[in-house]
């Protein structure tokens, strides 16, 4: 079965349904600023690192997390990074660019939903394993490709964005979501689309449409559980996919009471990214290994 859905546009009476629900909120988190400040530059051919330095200079606490995270053992580096300048040159602008994003996401939302701890704890360690999962599919199909590594990487952090905004700033649909789903042993989306009328995919993409992010990262937040498989709509969506899938089915790091039920992988989507279904062992197992280094991630989220 190939599907064949060509953007990530919401329907009409789905979009007034979330724009009633969202809108209503006084305090939904406000735009990543640096990261738009960065992609400006990054507009410009002639950017360099002191450009984004310069930028992120502004921010000290951005700065301070983007080191942090820059020395981890996620990236396994051989000799520490004291500046972002030099972090632009050892890990490159698409990578700086994507932390920038991922600690923006985490700062507008902070620790998220504190009368459910367990569940944001839960929910973000979901979004870093899809992420890391995503990259390494990523690095599978295009080995040099390092601009699609790191957007297959941002769309990760974010594909799940909308459940955070369900359990932060409508808590008590959530909890009956939650409740739903346990109890039907089905998967969140479709319990939220019984309880609430909407989902946290169409959620997701109403904040990311009004945060204007990118087309692409909007589209795997809009669809990551029924992508297009269409050349022209490019292959990150299908990778968040299947990231998504593959984590939700590993034994492991499969968090234990986070949406353990999901929608079903589209089969369609090993041939369309030309990958042998006997990969997926070594995807786990890859991330298994790299989950492990990831503790610096974790820790800027707790």
């Amino acid at each position: 079965m190939t599907i064949t859905v060509k953007s990530a546009n919401l329907e009409a009476d789905a979009s007034a349904k979330i724009s009633e629900l969202i809108g209503s909120v006084d305090k939904l988190p406000t735009p990543p600023t640096v990261y738009h400040q960065i992609t400006r530059v990054l507009d410009d051919p002639g950017a360099s690192a002191f450009d984004i330095a310069s930028i992120l200079a502004e921010d000290a606490a951005m700065t301070a997390k983007i080191l942090r995270l820059s020395n981890s053992a996620y990236y396994g580096l051989r000799k520490d990074i004291s500046s972002v300048k030099q972090a632009v040159v050892v890990i490159g602008i698409e990578g700086v660019k994507s932390l920038v994003l991922a600690a923006s996401i985490i700062d507008a939302f902070g620790n998220g939903n504190k009368r459910d701890s367990e569940y944001t704890d839960l929910f973000w360690r979901h979004s870093l394993a899809v992420a890391f999962m995503a990259k390494i599919i990523a690095r599978s199909i295009k080995s040099n490709d390092f601009p699609f590594h790191e957007l297959s990487f941002s769309a990760g952090i974010l594909h799940d964005i909308g459940k955070l905004i369900f359990s932060s700033y409508l808590n008590e649909h959530h909890v009956d979501v939650l409740k739903f789903a346990g109890d039907n042993l089905v998967a969140e989306i479709v319990a939220e689309n019984q309880i609430i009328g909407s989902n946290h995919s169409e959620a997701g993409f109403f904040l990311a449409d009004k945060w204007s992010l990118p087309a692409t990262l909007k589209n795997c937040i809009a669809l990551h559980h029924h992508p297009s498989l269409v050349p022209d709509e490019g292959e990150v969506l299908p990778v968040i996919h299947l990231a998504n899938y593959l984590v939700h089915y590993s034994d492991s790091l499969n968090a234990q009471g986070y949406c353990e039920q999901t929608t079903a992988l589209n089969e369609d989507v090993w041939d369309f990214l030309d990958i042998p279904r006997d990969k997926q062992e070594d995807f786990l197992e890859e991330l298994n290994a790299q989950f492990g280094k990831a503790e610096t991630f974790l820790r800027l989220v707790s």
